[in-house]
């Protein structure tokens, strides 16, 4: 909600909005429409980003049976319950990337995720950044990572 009230006004994202208020897809074909109104939320700079982005999905689009279930999944207490209390399983070392202008994983989601028992999480925000960072920010994201698995 944050960052929807941040671009009020702002002509990017206006059509990504619109779509979200009024077209939710039940279909393949559909979800591939969506998704490509909407994927200028996903980034700090849809202009220079959207493209890659939709390059990557290619030709292979969308399966809106995945994304019906994991809606399904995301909806079950049980299942947020279970995925919130295994955190705590999680012993390994642990690199969070998030991009610091994220519509959809806020910075607050990486600190949440150390804080409910990921201990040993090593939390990197990148500014400028939205919900693909190895997209919008592939040098920093992937040096980070070399760095990272290099300990």
């Amino acid at each position: 909600m944050r960052y929807r009230e941040e671009r009020s006004g702002d002509v990017r994202f206006a059509d990504a909005y619109q779509a979200l208020a009024t077209d939710y897809p039940t279909n393949d074909a559909e979800l591939g429409h969506f998704m490509t109104r909407i994927s200028p939320l996903y980034f700090f700079d849809p202009a220079t980003h959207v493209p890659r982005y939709l390059e990557a999905v290619g030709e292979q689009g969308y399966s809106f049976w995945c994304l019906d279930q994991m809606r399904l999944c995301d909806r079950t207490v049980a299942m947020g319950k279970r995925m919130i209390d295994g955190l705590k399983h999680v012993t390994a070392d642990t690199l969070i990337i998030f991009g610091g202008q994220d519509c959809q994983c806020t910075t607050e989601n990486a600190e949440q995720t150390r804080n409910l028992g990921v201990d040993r999480a090593t939390i990197v925000i990148l500014d400028q950044c939205g919900h693909f960072p190895w997209l919008e920010k592939p040098d920093e994201t992937f040096i980070l990572i070399k760095d990272f698995l290099d300990r």
